[in-house]
């Protein structure tokens, strides 16, 4: 990326999948299933959600970059007069980034400076001077296998010379790609990860209609409403990607929650009819094009191809090389013709 393109892009906040988990988990009811049901840690019984704080402040690393994808709670233990800081890291990239725990150092430095500067000079001064626990997250949807180092040690040059001088710094990873026996979480959250993980061979169907069930008992409307909306991009994202928000089209606002359902369990097959559509359209406009340069029209046919694929997968597979050799228009037409009636057949079995 030239520097141009870097300058162009600082600042800006990161894409609306993160945006979209972080207003989901923004729900302390969703944090607490995160915290619940895929931490490991003694510690969370003792944790007091009734008086749970998010703490409405994002942190900016030195570089300036905003960084948008950080969630920041403030926890009491039950009985006790103590807090623990939960901070969460959501990284949705193509790409893992080795830096994490080098950047965690700072985010944890600014959360403990903040309290730091909000005591008096006694207070920081005092024997009894202390702070509280800070446990990092970090949670991971990305494509890449995560290979990231444990902690901040292990990426210091000739670490394990200098043991306990060097900061430790071990980070919790949830990643979405690695969480089994979803069934036995069944809320909103196991909801979203079953989306995530969802096989792209899977009926989509069944697998929405599963995560809204388990999504069906959560208390909180608004949440649940939130997390709706969530699944509509989702699908969008992954079914028919578009630069217009989906939400625009989505009446939220005017539905009551039996027809919200129905709208987003009705939602996939509405989305691959627009999709196969649109695919439709622009591969005829493309294969007119090649039909005045080469003699041949098969974009439109491969655009048929490539939006029936979501829908029947592996009819782009069994007919593509066929297209892609055609030599006449004719043969085009009858390979076309084919695919159309396989649908069909599709369709009906």
């Amino acid at each position: 990326m030239n520097k141009e393109a870097k300058k162009k892009g600082k600042g800006k906040p990161r894409n609306k999948h993160d945006l979209g988990y972080k207003q989901l988990l923004s729900f302390i009811e969703m944090f607490r299933q995160l915290i619940q049901g895929y931490t490991d840690e003694d510690w969370k019984e003792k944790l007091d959600y009734s008086r749970a704080q998010r703490v409405d402040k994002e942190y900016v690393l030195p570089d300036f970059k905003k960084k948008e994808s950080d969630i920041l709670y403030k926890v009491p233990l039950l009985d006790e007069e103590k807090e623990v800081f939960l901070f969460l890291l959501i990284e949705h990239q193509s790409t893992v980034d080795h830096s994490i725990s080098f950047r965690l150092l700072f985010y944890l430095a600014h959360v403990w400076y903040d309290i730091y500067k909000n005591m008096t000079q006694n207070e920081q001064r005092a024997e009894s001077f202390s702070l509280p626990p800070v446990f990092p997250i970090v949670l991971y949807n990305g494509n890449e296998p995560w290979t990231v180092k444990d902690t901040l040690r292990d990426i210091v040059q000739s670490g394990e010379l200098f043991g306990d001088f060097l900061p430790s710094l071990r980070y919790h990873l949830v990643d979405i790609s690695k969480q089994e026996e979803l069934e036995k979480q069944a809320n909103a959250l196991a909801a979203v990860f079953l989306l995530e993980k969802e096989n792209p061979n899977a009926n989509l169907e069944e697998t929405i209609k599963k995560a809204i069930s388990w999504a069906e008992n959560e208390s909180n409307y608004e949440l649940w409403k939130t997390f709706m909306k969530w699944v509509a991009r989702f699908l969008q994202d992954h079914r028919n990607p578009s630069n217009k928000d989906i939400l625009d089209d989505l009446d939220f606002e005017n539905k009551n929650k039996e027809e919200i359902t129905t709208m987003i369990e009705t939602l996939p097959q509405r989305l691959i009819d627009q999709g196969a559509k649109t695919g439709y359209v622009k591969g005829h406009e493309k294969g007119l094009k090649e039909g005045l340069e080469k003699g041949l029209v098969k974009g439109e046919v491969l655009g048929l191809l490539k939006w029936s694929n979501i829908q029947h997968p592996g009819i782009m597979e069994k007919y593509k090389d066929r297209v892609q050799s055609a030599q006449t228009e004719v043969e085009i037409q009858s390979i076309e013709k084919e695919i159309l009636q396989d649908i069909e057949s599709r369709k009906n079995s």
